[in-house]
């Protein structure tokens, strides 16, 4: 999630809870740019008697940096104040609702917006914009709210300067796989090659979809966000950029009266705060997220080592084991993500990407904000979804757009799609593999998108600039149907010398367990060699065969290539008569899944490029289920063509 619920103290204060937050030039009004700030998470559209509404307890704000010093320039502020005009019913409406002032409607809520320019100091000043203006009510039903679009229409209020607002209930918009990707790690599309995973691919599932949100969403002319007050039309131009983020604050006092009311005294102390999406949620550790919440970006340097070496970077080639071997490559290099802590912290410099920057002042204070260029227009032909990776300079990360897939995007970049921006030595893990999600849907509010699975899968890869920008769609990698699957074959039960516990008879009816009177190896007598040839016979079959695939040749050694995984094995060359499958996913990069017979569950397929058997990567056999029967594959994510050296590993018996 973007920032739902993602610390312990905000998780008990959903009114204050500050869940989203976008900044994009109006593709409307491109003079202008939407700021809008996400609050209460999780809302039921059937959640009457009392529904969801602001606190009119909470101070609400969107915050302008515009020097690139981690402090506000300008602040807008929003306050709440809620009415009952029927308090004799327990009815939110006592009949339908035909217009934002009904007389059927009971309770309702009004904004007041105040602009605060140098962040209330003692030589700043404050403008009130507007007050006591109408939310509209909550849609309750067909019954209550018929024409609900035209009731959010009258919501829409104009201010002076040319500025636009609306506060009220809106459709929830972000999109995340939540019952998935909180069970440890769980990304739903390649979910089989989990390590600790059973479970067959499938199509994410957007948790949210069915959610509301309380949004507030103000519009205003770009000149009044610079820090020279015109408005922006140079890309390169500092004042170009602006950093954006969201609070909600409390009073520092609250005290309960026995009449059931409460009062409110003292400072307002800032309880709920963000930036950039998944900040707090994915790269803060649970014990600093509270702490998060309460700072100031001018203070964010704090934070960087938790960006520089993130925590889910770290997981995924564990989870994932052979999905992404350049991350652990990188991993392990201990090298600090320069690419995240420009794209998060300070903007990205002019340089890396050409004819793109979006850096705040000059790029030395860290702070976490949304960072906008507004003098790049916004794409109106086949945007993409996936901002600057999807070739798209006006998306996330230059701002963030309704319908940008920031979740998709941030998984990209943690897995290391962009590192070769600032490493050009270093190739990223190709994008079929890290994309936890299909492309949500725009808002009927939003332009048309298209899904793009483009990414900077190379060191050469930039995005083009605004002018002419047009996003490209891969098609969708070619399907494959497996071989079908030979019969009068079952998996076979597991050796009894591995059903044994060490020191320990296998127990059968009418024997007693009693401990052997010695804990070391037995020697292999008669009855044991016995037992080793039968295990050694059940893989007599599958030696010398060669395993296909992409440009691959036969090319056997006679002794067994060294492995150092504290297991013994036994090495044999050749093949998986039951077929394998190749898929070409572009370039000199291909997709391999070899299809075995049963018998070769839990065995390793070694592949490695001719004359470098250092370089091998060895891939478990595991069993897939799905619909139809079960199969046993091993699958490699991604091969380079050439000639290439295959065998098996099989596990070798232990003397007992």
């Amino acid at each position: 999630m973007s920032s739902h619920k993602e610390a312990p103290a905000i998780s008990t204060d959903p009114v204050a809870d500050n869940t989203d937050v976008y900044a994009f030039v109006s593709p409307d009004r491109p003079e202008t740019v939407t700021l809008i700030a996400n609050f209460s998470p999780f809302e039921d559209p059937a959640g009457g008697p009392n529904f969801d509404e602001f606190g009119d307890d909470v101070l609400y704000e969107i915050h302008i940096d515009n020097n690139g010093d981690g402090l506000p320039e300008i602040t807008y502020q929003f306050r709440f104040n809620t009415v009952n005009t029927i308090p004799n019913t327990f009815l939110y409406n006592v009949g339908t609702i035909e217009s934002i002032d009904s007389k059927n409607w009971n309770r309702r809520q009004f904004a007041t917006v105040t602009r605060v320019s140098n962040g209330g100091g003692k030589d700043g000043s404050s403008q009130v914009l507007g007050s006591n203006l109408p939310c509209p009510p909550c849609n309750i039903g067909p019954l209550s709210t018929p024409n609900y679009a035209a009731l959010a229409e009258q919501a829409i209020h104009t201010l002076p300067g040319g500025c636009k607002l609306f506060t009220g209930q809106r459709a929830e918009g972000f999109y995340v796989d939540i019952g998935a990707i909180f069970d440890l790690g769980d990304l739903r599309p390649f979910q089989n090659l989990h390590i600790g995973s059973s479970m067959p691919a499938a199509p994410g599932v957007n948790g949210p979809k069915a959610k509301n949100i309380h949004s507030i969403a103000l519009q205003v002319p770009a000149c009044d966000l610079t820090a020279n007050g015109r408005t922006p039309t140079s890309v390169t131009d500092p004042n170009s950029t602006i950093g954006v983020y969201a609070t909600a604050g409390r009073q520092r006092s609250r005290m309960l009266e026995a009449d059931g009311t409460s009062t409110n005294s003292g400072p307002f102390v800032q309880v709920s705060r963000l930036g950039n999406p998944l900040f707090n949620e994915v790269l803060v550790p649970i014990s600093k997220k509270d702490f998060f919440n309460s700072q100031a970006p001018v203070n964010d340097k704090q934070f960087a080592a938790d960006v520089a070496t993130p925590e889910l970077s770290q997981l995924l080639p564990v989870l994932y084991p052979g999905v992404f071997p350049n991350l652990a490559a990188l991993n392990a290099s201990g090298k600090p993500r320069a690419d995240l802590l420009a794209i998060l912290l300070t903007g990205i410099p002019a340089g890396i990407v050409p004819g793109f920057q979006n850096v705040t002042g000059n790029g030395t204070v860290q702070a976490d904000m949304l960072r906008l260029n507004m003098a790049i227009p916004p794409t109106l032909q086949s945007p993409s979804n996936l901002g600057l990776i999807g070739m798209d300079p006006a998306g996330f990360p230059n701002g963030r757009r309704v319908f940008d897939d920031v979740t998709t995007i941030e998984l990209r970049a943690l897995a290391g799609a962009t590192y070769a921006l600032v490493d050009k030595t270093y190739t990223p893990t190709p994008p079929q593999a890290p994309s936890p999600r299909a492309s949500p849907p725009a808002t009927p509010t939003s332009p048309p998108t298209t899904p793009c699975t483009t990414c900077p899968a190379s060191p050469t890869w930039a995005p083009r600039t605004a002018a002419t920008s047009t996003p490209t769609t891969t098609p969708p990698p070619p399907t494959w149907t497996p071989p079908p699957r030979r019969t009068g074959h079952r998996p076979r039960r597991q050796p009894a010398q591995h059903q044994r516990r060490q020191g320990h008879r296998r127990h059968r009816p009418g024997h007693h367990r009693r401990p052997r009177r010695s804990h070391r190896p037995r020697l292999p007598g008669p009855c044991n060699r016995n037992r080793h040839r039968r295990q050694h016979a059940r893989y007599a079959r599958h030696q010398r065969r060669p395993l296909p695939g992409r440009a691959m040749t036969a090319q056997h050694a006679s002794t067994p290539v060294g492995h150092t995984h504290g297991h013994t094995h036994g090495q044999t060359y050749g093949p998986s008569q039951d077929g394998s499958v190749m898929v070409d996913i572009g370039g000199n990069v291909g997709a391999l899944i070899i299809h075995t017979p049963p018998g070769l569950h839990g065995a390793e397929i070694d592949i490695s490029p001719a004359g470098h058997a250092e370089a091998t990567t060895h891939v478990a056999v595991r069993e897939r289920s799905g619909p139809g029967p079960t199969r046993y594959a091993a699958v490699f994510p991604s091969l380079t063509a050439g000639p290439t050296r295959s065998g098996t590993r099989t596990h070798a018996l232990s003397p007992r």
